[in-house]
């Protein structure tokens, strides 16, 4: 039996807005999936001329995966891939992965078969903003002066959990293009986006941002991404 998408609203994590966080960040929750959001992804889709399939993950992520083995590249061949996810990024869930490991517990289709009636059918969901939060979680950065500053500058934010959930509140300060590793796995992550420009990020089963595997989603701009309830070793991301 199929499990029915997850509401990702980070329920625990949002505040009510006020005058003092009008440029706070945006956090989504799941919907129904709006036709003409999947269709203009689709139609985007095939306008890039690149084979791709496609599949619904067990939290209502529409994944894009190449026909081809290889990995996903959004500067390179995956680029039109790229704009076709930012196109609807914050209306639809949607991330990309390599076609270095099979896949062999989801239904998967050629991108060019799919209909907005199969993916509802497989789960997919929608996405929508439901609050907005101050940046650096519940309570906004910590610290002195010279710590929300230097927090401040830094180009974003990591929410790593050993459970699938997404439910930790503790955050780790990433630069951007530096590969983030651990000697252990976490079951799931999801990032913030403080910046005005959308966030590429790369997650690994792997160490050292190596050996396929990967997912890559983007973070729209001044935005909490979705979780991400995946194996994770390492991380990298970058601003486009």
């Amino acid at each position: 039996m199929k499990l029915q998408p997850m509401i990702i609203a980070f329920a625990p994590l949002v505040v009510a807005a006020s005058a003092g966080t009008a440029a706070g960040l945006t956090v989504y929750g799941a919907n129904q999936l709006d036709n003409q959001v999947s269709s203009t992804f689709l139609d985007s889709l095939q306008n890039t001329t690149i084979g791709y399939n496609i599949y619904v993950d067990d939290l209502g992520v529409t994944v894009v995966v190449p026909t081809v083995q290889r990995a996903i590249d959004f500067d390179g061949e995956d680029a039109g891939l790229f704009d076709a996810i930012t196109a609807v990024n914050d209306h639809m869930f949607v991330a990309a992965e390599s076609n270095l490991a099979q896949n062999e517990a989801h239904t998967v289709l050629p991108s060019s078969q799919v209909t907005h009636e199969w993916l509802v059918g497989q789960g997919a969901s929608g996405k929508e903003a439901a609050s907005t939060r101050p940046a650096g979680g519940v309570n906004g950065l910590s610290g002195g002066i010279a710590e929300r500053a230097e927090a401040a500058a830094l180009n974003y934010f990591a929410y790593l959990d050993d459970h699938k959930g997404c439910t930790n509140h503790d955050l780790v300060s990433v630069y951007e293009k530096k590969c983030n590793t651990y000697a252990s796995a976490y079951a799931s992550v999801f990032f913030e986006n403080p910046q005005s420009k959308a966030l590429t990020v790369t997650i690994w089963p792997h160490h050292d941002c190596s050996k396929g595997d990967q997912r890559a989603f983007v973070v729209s701009a001044k935005s909490v991404g979705s979780c991400q309830a995946r194996t994770t070793y390492s991380f990298s991301g970058q601003f486009k």
